[in-house]
């Protein structure tokens, strides 16, 4: 299947190998050239991600690539899991409009990234992390910074994939978000004194809130007490948001 609306394109298939799936995906993917370009992968093919890469990069001329592999990928009206499965998207952007990096692990090196397009700051982000990185969700928040648009499209996209992952996986697996509010992490250190203080007070339980509160949460979704959820994301957030 094949999708081309304002620009983007992309196609998805699964097979015996990484060969019979690529070349299906590419097959999908006519139109004009592109200047960027994502690539999924199941994690069946976790040890081919440089060939494909390398496949996609040289048929497609698309110079640019993001992406990333997953036990599973959700693509148009189709779920791959347990199976060798690709999907693709290309798109057609001006050189000035975004940036494909990598290799950020804490916030010392978070703050060394610019996220500046000229003089216009970036609206939209696309992460790709490694859940073995403790730090992620305070990365993430570092990179929103005081930028809704892009805090709430990362986190937009999380919970829609969770969604879909726990009614893939059900009954077998459950899967549900822990969202914390304002945490007493090391970026809440950062902040002035007033600002620390305004959070505060705008919190209804006026506090802000401990790792503990967030691992009460984890444990508590991990334990039999919660065995009939799914698909839920839980706010740790002293009811910031209701």
């Amino acid at each position: 299947m094949a999708f081309e609306s304002s620009g983007f394109r992309f196609g998805h298939a699964a097979g015996a190998d990484w060969h019979e799936a690529a070349r299906s995906c590419l097959s999908q993917l006519t139109g004009p050239p592109a200047s960027l370009g994502f690539l999924y992968v199941t994690d069946a093919l976790v040890d081919h991600v440089n060939d494909i890469l390398g496949f996609f990069r040289e048929r497609t001329g698309v110079p640019h690539w993001t992406g990333t592999v997953g036990i599973g990928i959700c693509a148009s009206g189709r779920e791959y899991l347990d199976q060798p499965a690709i999907a693709v998207m290309m798109a057609e952007l001006p050189s000035d409009s975004f940036q494909v990096f990598s290799g950020i692990r804490s916030m010392k090196e978070l703050a060394l990234r610019k996220f500046k397009f000229g003089d216009r700051s970036a609206n939209f982000a696309i992460v790709h992390a490694d859940p073995r990185n403790n730090d992620v969700p305070e990365l993430i928040s570092g990179m929103a910074g005081t930028n809704p648009q892009m805090f709430a499209a990362v986190k937009g996209g999380v919970l829609a994939f969770s969604k879909s992952l726990a009614r893939s996986l059900a009954p077998r697996v459950r899967v549900n978000v822990i969202a914390p509010g304002w945490i007493e992490t090391s970026f809440g250190e950062g902040l002035d004194a007033q600002r620390h203080r305004e959070i505060a007070e705008a919190t209804p339980l006026e506090r802000w809130g401990t790792p503990e509160d967030v691992a009460g949460a984890a444990i508590f979704l991990a334990s039999p007490a919660a065995a009939f959820i799914t698909g839920q994301a839980i706010l740790v957030g002293g009811g910031v948001v209701m």
